[in-house]
């Protein structure tokens, strides 16, 4: 039972998170942008962190023992997610971001956005993947399990989003760089 809430918690808040994210719910609530932006990241986040604290709260037992090769393991695939995350934000300021100021409409294409497009996805892979070797429980998987399930689906609404903002020249970005895996050169 406490693992089809999970699965239900999840699909929620994805399902919100991507749906504040469509233009038809920025027209219907007709917010200005700054304080609408503000308020998807105050729902994503604190969504986040009560989806992240029910998962630990779910009563569940190891499947696999905790070793010192699982923790550090897990915890360099973790730390390679939030250095990825550190160069993607780079990209931004953190007061547009937040929504404070509101963002510029410019196409980014320097810096790890060169290598990849969707910077943020790929240290949520590696950050989820560190979780999971560090923390084998059942609800750990069915965590990890939802947000990759999730993941394509989510890059496929946020590139429609992007082709139809900036048009033949991120279609040609996508040909050139990757998504979420950078090549090697």
């Amino acid at each position: 039972m406490s693992y089809a809430l999970l699965v239900a918690a999840w699909a929620l808040y994805l399902g919100i998170h991507s749906g504040l994210a469509t233009e038809r719910v920025k027209n219907f609530l007709a917010w200005p942008p700054k304080v609408f932006r503000f308020v998807y990241v105050l729902v994503a986040t604190v969504g986040l962190l009560a989806l992240l604290f029910f998962n630990a709260y779910v009563p569940s037992t190891l499947i696999i023992e905790r070793s010192s090769a699982t923790r550090y393991l897990g915890l360099l695939l973790a730390t390679m997610g939030l250095l990825i995350w550190r160069a993607a934000f780079k990209n931004y300021r953190i007061i547009e971001f937040l929504g404070l100021r509101e963002e510029p409409k410019t196409f980014l294409q320097t810096g790890i956005l060169g290598n990849v497009r969707h910077p943020i996805y790929s240290g949520l892979i590696l950050v989820v993947l560190g979780f999971v070797v560090f923390d084998v429980r059942w609800p750990s998987l069915v965590s990890a399990a939802c947000i990759f399930a999730y993941l394509p689906l989510g890059i496929f609404w946020e590139e429609k989003k992007l082709v139809a903002q900036f048009g033949q020249e991120y279609v040609e970005y996508q040909k050139r760089v990757p998504a979420i895996i950078p090549k090697w050169r």
